[in-house]
């Protein structure tokens, strides 16, 4: 298991977009240690959560480049929709409530009982 938070290095205009270029560059994170894994003889199924839908859904469908979202978004949402249509990853990206989210514990404010 492997949890990551940290501060992103490029400015979003949308809670969405920014939850597509953390999830890009969990795609590549994950796609090392799958590829160790492999090398040392196992066959790993990979699984990336996340707590926003439309990122899903852009992901499901991918991105056409009418979309209102400037060229770097489009490419990051094509190469997951390319990462996780390809059988031969092994890889599946999953929805969690943000409340079960273990690496949100720390940096963001829930209220509530």
């Amino acid at each position: 298991m492997y949890c990551y938070s940290g501060k992103q290095k490029c400015v979003t205009r949308s809670s969405t977009c920014a939850e597509v270029v953390v999830a890009e560059q969990s795609i590549v994170l994950g796609s090392y240690y799958v590829d160790m894994m492999t090398l040392l003889g196992f066959k790993p199924n990979i699984i990336y959560y996340e707590d926003n839908r439309s990122v899903m859904c852009l992901v499901d469908t991918g991105s056409r480049a009418h979309d209102r979202t400037s060229r770097h978004m489009i490419r990051k949402i094509n190469l997951m929709h390319e990462y996780y249509s390809n059988p031969g990853n092994r890889a599946a990206m999953l929805w969690c409530n943000t409340k079960n989210m273990i690496s949100d514990t720390l940096t963001k404010d829930l209220h509530g009982r």
